[in-house]
């Protein structure tokens, strides 16, 4: 899958596949609450599907400031666990507050499965819009596969930044797969911002679609894409974005203040990996 999944051909054929399946099918799938429950009021479903086909994400679909809150009161006593280049032992209580003591362990802290026992966090990954969204763009049964919620950390020591999601890559969840990512913190320039190539998930060189590796630097693309195509997405705490994971994109290091990032996932499959 991870090998045929590059190449559009065979995802369209994959879908095609899978819908005539009566239990992945649209058919057999009913959103239970009525999209005026959403959280989104004024998202409008086919613009954000639309948006998603053409450039690989569309931004602007942010939390309600009470529900920041609400996450963010939820997390205070929640483990949280050196990611991806910090001892792997660490695992104690991570409060807003004592977010200091982790700086000159890791670049990352992620929480563990347990804030997803947040009723914020439950409406979210069962919100009837973005349930739409997803089934829309999969044209399958949307699973949702969890969320994962981390910290990315200012003046982190040195770590590899390819294992930290901050060099430019593409991610393959599946045939096709969806992503929800809302900041919990301010981001603006230097805060740890969310960069995209506008139209990459459709449009990749031969070269990319069978290289061993995913990762591609800054020039490279921008030598193929055009610097009008690398999008910064910067907003206020509760700013979110969806995103097709095949598209080229990548975290950049927080400078001034740590970044709280929220990430939601809908696939095809379930794989298993539910953070």
């Amino acid at each position: 899958m991870y090998v045929l999944s590059r190449f559009q051909v065979t995802c369209a054929l994959a879908i095609a596949l899978y819908s005539l399946q009566p239990s992945k099918s649209l058919k057999s799938f009913s959103i239970k609450q009525p999209q005026s429950n959403s959280l989104f009021i004024d998202l409008d479903v086919d613009t954000v599907v639309q948006n998603i086909r053409r450039d690989g994400f569309c931004a602007n679909i942010s939390l309600p400031e009470q529900s920041v809150t609400n996450i963010l009161e939820s997390i205070k006593d929640v483990n949280c666990l050196s990611d991806h280049d910090g001892p792997r032992n660490l695992q104690t209580g991570f409060s807003l507050e004592a977010s200091d003591r982790f700086r000159n362990k890791s670049s990352r802290s992620r929480y563990d499965n347990a804030f997803q026992s947040c009723p914020t966090v439950q409406s979210i990954l069962h919100d009837p819009k973005l349930l739409k969204i997803a089934a829309d763009y999969l044209q399958v049964m949307p699973i949702c596969m969890g969320a994962r919620l981390w910290w990315s950390h200012a003046d982190a020591p040195p770590y590899d930044l390819k294992r930290a999601g901050q060099v430019f890559h593409y991610d393959i969840d599946d045939y096709i797969g969806l992503r929800f990512f809302f900041y919990l913190t301010d981001v603006d320039g230097g805060d740890g911002s969310h960069v995209v190539v506008r139209g990459s998930h459709k449009y990749k060189r031969f070269s990319d679609r069978i290289a061993t590796t995913r990762f591609r630097t800054d020039e490279d693309l921008i030598d193929f894409y055009g610097s009008e195509a690398i999008v910064d997405l910067l907003g206020p705490s509760g700013f979110g974005f969806a995103e097709d994971p095949c598209i080229f994109h990548k975290g950049t290091a927080p400078q001034q203040t740590d970044r709280l990032i929220l990430l939601i996932r809908y696939s095809m499959n379930d794989f298993g990996n539910r953070n």
